[in-house]
């Protein structure tokens, strides 16, 4: 029974379904149908045509489930839909076409261009669509277009959400593109971007309801090479929208998006920016519809405009499409049109004319008429049954939500349920022709029945119907139906397992079932904040588990930690989220993925979040970079510092942390909020940032306090604290006029002074608009220029008198001061800051011109004419006057000049010529005078020649002082004349070539503007020329003329100026004086050609006569006289040659009738050998004479060529070819073909290769037919066969090492060629060896011998994976780099036997194959490969050479890992797989993990066994697989090392959120350093934390830091910043030397370096030390500093740094003793140390203090000098505690230990190190406690302890605090038993302590903050002896208030020393009385020792 079909492929499901439905014959999906249970049903699927790839595929639909969409994904919720239609006709208009000729259609008034009466339909339809096509112009023409979107190709260039339609009028052409949202613009023309600078205009037209504000993002790229690539999102502001006429605007994008980013300035200045994508976001509002049209992008604004013709306008009229069928004569149009019931005017049309056309053409006729009508559109009315209630008169243009009431109101009591659920909903789509509701629930599951039926009531249209359909019942879809749901018997889905692609075997049935009682179900998520760098997320629910790992929770698909868990809460840690709404889904294993209880996904919403601002404080000018911490601050765009933008540096800036550039004060104040805007979040900080006035830069010193009133001199304004800033707005004005700022340097500024008025001026410096001051320096300037005088007083009428004008303040640029000579300007020659040079102009024209003394007024001027703004230039000298003066005006009477001695002499005779100079054009020469008669003088000097050039030149005569000479009488211009004395040769050939010298003066030319004339028909080539000689070569200008005699005269002409000839100029060209050849033979022999030539004066001088052949070829003279010459010229080609030139002396000889061409023939002589083998091959030899053409020259055996490998003009060898018989043996030289002769080829010559067979690497051929074994060479491919010996019928040789394959084995004989050979040589890879196969883990390069490998095409692998094959593979050898053991294999190196220590280094081995594969076909045997697991020398061992050699021997632990493949499918579909062994698998489905029993699993391969051994895990931290399948923590991780774990901490950790020693062990391995970073560690359930033993102490650095502020999440009950031990074991014991603590031997002086110590130290270079004295003066003031050793020798202290202070000696008599009290030297270094960060509130007080110039140590001047956002932030040091309880015992053993900046004020909690419990075994000692911010020791309720040898230094608060009141039961003196020597199991032990500088601080109880005690008892059950307190309130405070206290034993108090204590060195309160004892009498506190304090013992 045919239940669906389909008539078309489809690759979707439901999308053809929801759209077509079940029309027709065709049902995509059957009816619901009724399936019982265990009934067996046959499905049958047919496929006719062509299958389809992927086959068909058969879904199934389940309906009656109680499955819902929280459990599976492909639920499908019912939809209905009812569908009223009526037929959409076109209208149909005929066109009848008579005539020839062409005619146009007209439409619309407008005509369509010409068409053919003889056209197709295609260009009818072309023609009418061109008609409705909407015309446009676009202007300006000369626009460059870059990309032009018109969408009448489609989207070209571009992609977008919008629809392609011409159901609008578009803006130009025919469509345009309706309702986008999202344009992407990629111009075609430029694929990798375009320049926006070339291109900056983007164009638009729009339409319709928009948006006024255009949001756009421009991608582009910055520069070629150091590319930068940016987004810029901006805004596009458009003119206006409306709905319904088009609007074209354009835009700039660089002045919209780019110039408002100033960030984008300094790279756009000197490289283009590259735009690739512009995205246009085109929010439509929400209603209505918006189309946009013609997108351009051009070089400029274009405007585009609809034309006013060319388009047909149909009234309202709008053609959708066209579709013209038929041919001429009739063509049928039909229209489909928008909108409803419209009918088109009937095209027409009409001839076109055509000129010059025959008779009757062009006489054409069309008629038109209307074949059908547009059909009407539907209308009318409806019937709706429900299923007891009928809904007449239903309109078919009712909307959604009319129909929807429309139903509710008619619903009845079945139908209701359903119809006013709150989830149904109606939505419609409509058009002229149908109209469509969909009915859906958005909520509502199951199979809804079908309670809608429609009917036709009165409905208009063609063909109206009603219809109803199901699009979807509800239910789960399955889709395609899997395997074993077809071809298996069960009910349930069965389960699959494939091991190694062996199915296992299932004996009855394996299933699995959703179960709806299985499913977790969440209630509610909210999240909590775990540091600073993670998240903690609550899940609060119902059906989770309490074990944490089968937890898992991803946040966004990224995994969250579970840290917490049972059966309704569940809280995991992840990485700080950002802001906004994240999806989280969590998976319970085994029930599966938890859901929604509300039915819906649930999510985590998260808040941005502020902590601090580092640095919180900076200067009024801003500039500064800080660092704003907290959580999910990406997408922050705007930071805000009061009211100021802080610029964000993006690169640095991420989710935890912005760092961006603080802005100058505004006017919010000093102390400013902090606000950070992303998206629609903001958040403040408030107060979280000061501005500080001391830190802005200040003025410290000016580089002159002086200038000219002209400006342009430089300015340095030394200035402080300017070193760390750049990019600054620095103004500099003096008074109020701005100076330029040329450089800022880290000492401060360079300015340019500008110009200014005289007087006193105001310097001002502003940076970011902040006013900055000075400090130490007048801020003032003087600008003053004044003129004292001017000289000379007089001087020439005509100029050039130097004048001096000496002053001040001049300026030394040119520009900034000129002077005026009468209006006219003086050329300044020179300036100082005091002296002017210029010289005058010549004196002003006057009316009467014989005056004898012009005076003029003189002019200093000075200031900037091109600053604007400044003031204008001051007249600064004046009242000055300069005399012009005939009298001291020289004059010139006679002038006249001389070539002597290649020096031009001038001679100048007149007046006043004493200290005189000649100006020469540029050059100079003083005058020297001789007196004549009368004033007259004659003066002369000379210019040397080589000086000068041809030419004129100017003529000046100037008086050095008095200026420039009358020479009105003589020339002002001198010619310098080139001359010829004379020229050689005087004779030359009437044929040319001779080569003239020319001799003369000024002959050169720097122009190179020298030219040689003859007066006949020569020319005279430029040779060479200098100052006195020209070389050229005479070249004959046409044809010889025989018996000519010519006389020519020689000029030259240099630089334009013609020589005088001085001598002999004539050159005589003479026949009797020209060579001639009359006769020329040419002779050949082999490959020389001899040239004999005869004829006249061809060698009459000793110069050898020189021949050319074809112009540059020589010919060697070997004989010549005056008649003959003889030259020979070897290897000419053959062919037409021509003798060139002959060159004599006296030039070229002259051939007169004489032929000068010859001819060169190839001839052969021999040729051999001239019989070869069949196969060729052999070497041919030719040899004859001119051989080797001038192009080519070519060998041919009969057709084929012979390859040649030799040619020269004597001899040709070529390889012959194949050949068989007589063949003829040709050449061809240049294309001219030549016989040479016959060879011929016999088998006779042919060598043959019988057989061969291979013993080794020596291969034996049997052969014939050879010459002799030394002429054959053997190729085992193409690779020779080394070695050849034998005789003529056998022959051996080695074989080649070849890669693996078969090879043709082919002979060669030199003197026959190649032989005959069928024979086969075949080569088989094999490995021989493999050496250096161990390594460590991170892997090695092994290297592998063997044979056949093929280099290429060689792999291996290690443990299936693949090893690297290098590039240096041979065929017999390669290397590969085997890679790093993947980490699901590394972790087996933590395996140790359980005997062994994991301290102790023992071996570990994991053993690998390594495995050879040849292209597709692996090596059978594979061989081994050893990771070791240690690092050692074994494994970094690497040979001096690569050579085959044994591996070391290993012993040890050796692992075999084995490799599995392994699946589970369930549907066919893989199921992943999460945990396995041999007889149990785990795996997770894509809904729900289920786990599979296998009951029988057959492997197809053996697997690796070991003897049962017990084992453990010794991991090393550093190694990454001791985290398998974890990473190595991280930042912010949480690690525990669990019951049974050792970890071996080998390296420094990240900074850990808890480390949680549970029941493991935590070991610090020698010899570090080693740092261990956390924020929190607990050691529980009998763990272990362990640095060094008390037999070996850690002998390297080792620490552990704690980190922490008040704003991390509190671990309850130990808060937060802590180290805890409870039920657990602490011991460190680090190297501790034999000397802690001494005494000064002589006193120490301020500025030494050495300390000289009672005791010898072991100390170490860098170690602390504390030195305390001044303790024994009363009144004294406590001097302590610490000081860091650099050497040691013996007793004697080398410092590190000089002494700050002196440590004297004083004498106190004590008890009538006399006691010298000596400095105190302590070691504070220890090798392992315990820290606590310093917070940033703690960095900031320290900053502050420095200012007041407090101790950092102390802190009493500025302690909480500044509110705290929350107490104790500041003082927030991290704890020590050990918690020791009879159920939970625990041990500490401390040794060698410092602890630093531990103890936290105003907590519940304050000690540093605070001890709990009874503690036998337990003992701090030789440990150092300092700069602690409360108690140093708290011991509570602690027996058993012993605190000796320790060193506390700057404690706040107690130093040392024992028992603690109404916390425990005393025991009554007389139930002691042992009471005297048991000690340390009833109370504690306090010995030889050192307690220094005690004080007291905020935050602590109240005793602490007034009186701090060095040690603090509350418990007298205790021994106190040997100890020391210096610098305390109270040395030692019994505080006893309890009658338990006061009255219980005190076990010894003895020799404690107290001094400079501000109260009592011993106080005892409110009082004590111990028990008597009987044995030893009353309790004593003996042997105690104070001074220096305020008081003694109370």
């Amino acid at each position: 029974v045919k239940v669906a079909s389909i008539n078309v492929g489809t690759s979707d499901w439901f999308d053809s379904w929801e759209q077509n439905g079940n029309e027709g014959t065709w049902q995509q999906k059957t009816p619901k149908l009724e399936l019982l249970g265990g009934a067996k049903y046959y499905l049958e699927a047919e496929h006719r045509g062509i299958a389809p790839s992927r086959g068909m595929r058969i879904g199934v639909q389940i309906h009656n489930t109680w499955l819902n969409p929280d459990v599976v994904t492909t639920y499908i919720r019912e939809k209905h839909q009812i569908r009223v239609r009526a037929q959409r006709l076109p209208e149909i208009q005929m066109l009848n076409v008579s005539g020839r000729g062409d005619f146009s259609l007209t439409w619309g008034n407008v005509s369509s261009q010409p068409v053919p009466t003889n056209a197709t339909a295609h260009q009818i339809q072309t023609a009418l669509e061109e008609l409705l096509a909407v015309k446009c112009k676009l202007e300006p023409v000369s626009a460059n277009i870059l990309f032009r979107l018109g969408f009448e190709q489609g989207l070209e260039g571009s992609s977008s959400d919008g629809v392609l339609t011409f159901g609008s009028e578009p803006f130009c052409g025919r469509f345009s593109l309706r309702q986008p949202q999202h344009l992407v613009l990629t111009p075609l023309a430029a694929p990798k971007g375009y320049r926006l600078d070339q291109y900056p205009h983007l164009c638009m037209a729009y339409k319709g309801h928009i948006n006024t504000i255009l949001k756009m993002m421009v991608s582009f790229t910055i520069g070629f090479q150091s590319v930068i690539k940016k987004n810029i999102t901006c805004d596009w502001s458009l003119m206006g929208t409306s709905s319904e006429s088009w609007q074209f605007t354009c835009t700039d994008l660089w002045d919209t998006c780019v110039l408002p980013l100033g960030d984008l300035q300094s790279p756009l200045a000197n490289a283009p920016l590259l735009v690739h994508r512009i995205d246009l976001f085109l929010l439509a509002q929400e209603t209505g519809l918006l189309y946009v049209d013609e997108i351009i992008i051009a070089n400029t604004d274009v405007t585009v405009s609809q034309a006013e013709s060319g388009t047909a306008h149909l009234g309202r009229h709008l053609v959708e499409s066209i579709s013209v069928v038929g041919s001429s004569p009739v063509y049928t149009v039909a229209f489909w049109l928008v909108g409803c019931d419209t009918e088109l005017p009937l095209i027409t049309a009409s001839s076109v004319p055509t000129e010059g056309a025959e008779e009757g053409f062009g006489l054409i006729k069309v008629t038109t008429q209307r074949l059908q009508k547009t059909s009407p559109a539907l209308g009318g009315y409806f019937r709706i049954q429900l299923l007891n209630t009928l809904i007449p008169d239903v309109p078919v243009h009712i909307s959604a939500s009319q129909l929807q009431k429309l139903l509710q109101g008619n619903a009845d009591d079945f139908t209701s349920r359903f119809l006013n659920a709150t989830d149904f909903t109606v939505d419609d789509l409509n058009s002229c022709y149908e109209h469509v509701w969909t009915l859906y629930w958005t909520t509502q599951i199951g199979d809804l029945p079908n309670f809608i039926m429609v009917s036709d009531q009165n409905l208009s249209g063609v063909n109206p119907a009603a219809t109803t359909r199901v699009v979807y019942d509800g239910g789960v879809f399955l889709g395609p139906i899997f395997g074993d749901m077809l071809a298996t018997a069960n009910q349930q889905t069965q389960v699959t397992v494939r091991v190694n692609d062996i199915p296992a075997h299932c004996p009855v049935s394996c299933p699995f079932q959703y179960l709806q009682g299985s499913t977790p179900r969440v209630h509610s998520v909210w999240y909590s904040l775990d540091g600073d760098i993670s998240l903690l997320v609550h899940i609060i629910g119902t059906g989770f588990s309490g074990d944490p790992q089968s937890i898992q929770v991803t946040v966004n698909k990224a995994s969250c930690k579970v840290v917490l868990s049972n059966h309704t809460n569940v809280a995991c840690r992840t990485d700080l989220l950002p802001v906004g709404r994240h999806e989280i889904s969590m998976l319970v294993r085994p029930f599966g993925l938890a859901v929604n209880a509300s039915g819906e996904g649930f999510f985590l919403y998260v808040e941005p979040r502020l902590d601090t601002v580092e640095p919180s404080r900076a200067a009024e000018i801003g500039g500064l970079w800080v660092t704003i911490r907290g959580s999910s601050l990406e997408g922050v765009s705007l930071v805000l510092f009061g009211s100021q933008p802080c610029a964000i540096n993006a690169t640095v800036s991420n989710s935890r942390g912005i760092q961006c550039k603080v802005p100058p004060r505004g006017r919010s104040g000093y102390t400013v909020n902090v606000t950070v805007i992303g998206g629609e979040y903001s958040t403040v900080l408030h107060r979280a940032f000061t501005y500080v006035s001391s830190l802005n830069p200040v003025v410290v010193s000016l580089s002159r306090n002086r200038s000219n009133i002209a400006g342009g001199e430089m300015l340095f304004l030394g200035m402080a604290l300017l070193v760390n800033y750049t990019d600054l707005d620095i103004e500099v004005r003096v008074q109020d006029t701005l100076a330029q700022v040329q450089a800022q340097t880290a000492l401060g500024l360079e300015v340019v002074l500008p110009p200014l008025l005289a007087g006193l001026h105001r310097i001002s410096v502003s940076i970011n608009g902040i006013s900055i001051h000075s400090e130490g320096v007048d801020l003032h300037i003087q600008y003053s220029t004044e003129v004292f005088s001017i000289e000379p007083c007089c001087g020439s009428l005509l100029g050039g008198t130097t004048l001096l004008i000496s002053g001040a303040g001049f300026s030394r640029d040119p520009a900034l001061v000129w002077v005026l000579v009468g209006n006219h300007s003086c050329e300044i020659v020179n300036l100082t800051d005091v002296s002017i040079w210029c010289e005058t102009p010549p004196a002003p024209l006057l009316p009467d011109t014989d005056a004898l003394t012009v005076p003029v007024p003189v002019e200093v001027w000075a200031g900037n004419t091109s600053f604007i703004q400044g003031p204008s230039p001051s007249l600064v000298g004046k009242e000055l006057t300069f005399m012009y003066d005939a009298a001291t005006t020289p004059e010139v009477t006679a002038m006249w000049g001389e070539i002597m001695n290649n020096s031009l002499m001038l001679y100048v005779e007149g007046n006043n010529f004493s200290n005189s100079a000649v100006l020469l054009g540029s050059l100079r020469c003083d005058l020297e005078a001789e007196s004549l008669e009368g004033n007259s003088s004659l003066s002369g000097c000379s210019f040397p020649l080589h000086s000068l050039e041809a030419g004129i030149y100017p003529l000046k005569v100037c008086h050095k002082q008095m200026g420039f000479a009358n020479m009105s009488a003589v020339p002002q211009q001198f010619k310098v004349t080139p001359q010829i004395t004379t020229i050689f040769p005087t004779y030359g050939s009437a044929c040319g070539g001779t080569v003239l010298t020319v001799k003369g003066l000024a002959l050169n030319s720097r122009r190179r503007s020298v030219q040689v004339d003859l007066s006949g028909p020569f020319t005279c080539v430029i040779l060479r020329f200098e100052d006195h000689t020209v070389l050229c070569r005479i070249n004959l200008v046409g044809d010889y003329l025989p018996g000519a005699s010519i006389t020519l005269h020689v000029t030259v002409l240099i630089n334009g100026i013609t020589s005088k000839c001085q001598g002999n100029c004539s050159l005589f060209i003479q026949e009797d004086t020209t060579p001639t050849v009359d006769v020329l033979t040419v002779n050949n022999s082999g490959s020389l050609t001899t040239v004999f030539m005869r004829g006249q004066k061809l060698g009459i001088t000793a110069d050898k006569p020189v021949v050319f052949v074809d112009d540059q070829l020589p010919c060697d003279v070997t004989f010549f006289n005056a008649s003959h010459v003889v030259c020979q010229i070897s290897n000419l080609t053959p062919g037409l040659h021509y003798l060139s030139a002959v060159h004599t002396s006296s030039g070229y000889a002259c051939l007169g009738n004489v032929s000068r061409y010859f001819s060169i023939m190839p001839q052969v002589l021999d040729y051999f050998p001239k019989t070869f083998s069949r196969h060729g091959g052999c070497l041919l030899a030719i040899e004859g004479t001119a051989l080797m053409g001038q192009n080519t020259t070519l060998v041919y055996i009969g057709q084929k060529a012979c390859l040649t490998v030799d040619i020269s003009s004597e001899l040709i060898q070529c390889i012959v070819p194949a050949g068989n018989g007589s063949i003829a043996l040709e050449i061809e030289v240049d294309g001219i073909l030549y016989h040479v002769g016959v060879i011929g080829y016999s088998n006779a010559f042919t060598p043959e290769l019988l057989l061969a067979s291979q013993s080794g690497d020596i291969l034996t051929i049997t052969v014939a037919q050879i010459s002799e074994a030394a002429n054959v060479d053997i190729f085992i491919g193409t690779s020779p066969c080394v070695g050849v010996s034998g005789n003529h019928t056998v022959l051996q040789c080695m074989a080649p090492v070849l890669p693996a394959g078969e090879y043709h084995v082919r002979g060669y004989d030199h003197t026959r060629g190649w032989a005959s050979s069928v024979l086969m040589f075949t080569v088989r890879v094999t490995v021989t060896a493999v050496t250096e196969n161990f390594g460590c883990l991170g892997g090695r390069l092994v290297h592998v011998f063997g044979v056949g490998f093929s280099p290429g095409n060689i792999s291996a692998a290690v443990c299936g994976t693949p090893c690297q094959v290098w590039a240096n593979a041979t065929v017999s050898a390669f290397s590969c780099l085997v890679p790093p053991l993947d980490v699901s294999l590394a972790f087996l190196c933590g395996l140790r036997g359980e005997e062994d220590s994991c301290n102790i280094n023992s071996h570990t081995y994991v053993h690998c194959d390594l495995t050879v594969t040849m292209g597709t076909e692996r090596l059978p045997e594979a061989w081994p490969y050893l990771y070791i697991c240690e690092e050692s020398s074994q494994c970094l061992f690497v040979p001096d050479h690569w050579e085959e050699s044994a591996r070391p021997s290993f012993s040890g632990l050796f692992i075999s890992p084995k490799v599995e493949r392994d699946e589970v499918l369930i549907y066919n579909s893989s199921c992943n797989i999460t945990m396995e062994t041999e007889a149990e698998m785990e795996c997770e489905t894509p809904n729900q993990p289920i786990t599979a029993k296998i009951t029988e699993i057959r492997k197809s391969w053996g697997q690796n066994t070991q003897v049962n051994i017990s084992l453990q895990f010794c991991r090393r931290w550093s190694r990454r697989h001791s985290w398998f399948p974890e990473r190595v923590p991280q930042d912010g991780d949480n690690v525990t090392v669990e019951n049974g774990q050792m970890l071996l901490l080998d390296t420094n950790t990240s900074i850990l959120n808890l480390l949680h020693i549970k029941g493991g062990k935590l070991i610090f391995v020698d010899p570090g350093p080693i740092e261990l970073s956390a924020h929190s560690i607990l050691v529980s359930d009998g763990g272990e934390l362990r640095i060094g033993s008390e037999d070996k102490p850690f002998q390297g650095k080792a620490q552990i830091k704690l980190y922490g502020s008040s704003h991390s999440a509190a671990f309850f009950p130990y808060g937060v910043k802590f180290l805890a031990v409870r039920s657990g074991t602490l011991c460190l014991h680090g190297s501790l030397p034999e000397v802690i603590v001494t005494h000064l031997r002589v006193a120490a002086h301020a500025q030494d370096t050495v300390l000289a110590l009672e005791d010898t130290v072991d100390w170490y270079p860098g170690d602390e030390v504390v030195i305390i004295s001044g303790t024994g003066v009363e009144g004294a003031q406590l001097i302590e500093e610490i000081v860091i050793v650099e050497t040691v020798h013996n007793a004697d202290l080398h410092l590190r740094f000089p002494l700050r202070y002196s440590h004297n000696f004083t004498e106190n008599w004590v008890a009538g003793e006399r006691h010298i009290l000596k400095a105190t030297v302590a070691l504070l270094s220890r090798s392992i140390t315990i820290q606590g960060n310093l917070t940033n509130e703690r960095i900031e007080l320290l900053t502050s203090c420095q200012e007041v110039n407090a101790s950092q140590g102390t802190l009493k001047d500025c302690l909480y000098s500044k509110s705290e956002k929350m107490l104790g932030s500041r003082d927030l040091g991290a704890r020590v505690i050990v918690q020791s309880f009879p159920e939970e015992p625990s041990l500490v053993q401390l040794k060698g230990v410092q602890f630093r900046d531990l103890g936290q004020a105003f907590h519940k909690h304050l000690s540093s190190l605070t001890l709990v419990g009874t503690l036998s075994g337990s003992y701090v000692q030789g440990c150092t406690v300092r700069d602690s911010f409360s108690r140093g020791l708290s011991m509570y309720r602690t027996q058993g302890l012993r605190v000796d040898s320790n060193v506390f230094y700057k404690i706040s608060g107690h130093a040392l605090l024992v028992g603690m009141h109404m916390e425990m039961r005393h025991p009554s003196w007389e139930t002691i038993p042992g009471r005297i020597h048991d000690w340390s199991e009833q109370g504690n032990i306090i010995r030889n302590n050192v307690i220094i500088s005690v004080s007291g601080a905020e935050g602590l109880s109240s005793p602490e903050v007034l009186t701090p005690s060095g040690i603090y008892v509350r418990t007298p059950t205790t021994v106190i002896e040997r100890n020391r307190v210096c610098a305390a309130g109270y040395g030692y405070f019994f505080h006893l208030v309890t009658r338990q206290t006061s009255q219980a034993p005190l076990f010894s108090f003895t020799q404690n020393i107290a001094h400079s204590c501000t109260r009592y060195g011993l106080f005892v309160y409110p009082k004590f009385h111990p028990p008597w004892n009987y044995d030893t009498g009353p309790s004593l506190l003996q042997n105690f020792m104070v001074w220096g304090s305020a008081g003694g013992a109370k």
